[in-house]
Formats: C-alpha cells, sequence, structure tokens
C-alpha cells in the first residue's frame, strides 16, 4: 500500500511541475509579444514610410 501511495505522489509532484512550467511558458509568449507585438504593426511593409506616420487625414477610416 505504501508503495503505490508513494507512486501516487510522484504522479501528483510531476503533473503539477509539468503545469507550473506550461504557466511560465504562458507567460512569457505573452510577455514576449506585448514588447514585440507593437512594434511589428509599425514597421508594416504595407506602408510606404512607417517614419512619417499617417499624415494629414481629414476623416477616420
Amino acid at each position: 500500500m505504501s508503495r503505490q501511495v508513494d507512486q501516487n505522489q510522484e504522479a501528483e509532484r510531476r503533473r503539477l511541475a509539468d503545469e507550473k512550467r506550461t504557466k511560465q511558458q504562458a507567460l512569457q509568449a505573452r510577455m514576449r509579444a506585448r514588447r514585440k507585438g507593437g512594434l511589428r504593426m509599425l514597421l508594416s511593409e504595407e506602408r510606404d514610410n512607417s517614419a512619417q506616420g499617417l499624415g494629414d487625414t481629414d476623416t477616420l477610416g
């Protein structure tokens, strides 16, 4: 019986470690996206010159 308890505890420990690792990876991915995501939009190749901004616009859309 003690052997089964030890196996269950070890399995639980591994599961918790995997869960913690997964959460940490997700957090790192969100932080990385915040740092890099906005820059990509500003430097889009679809714009003629991203340094000029929007220019003179009288209307939206």
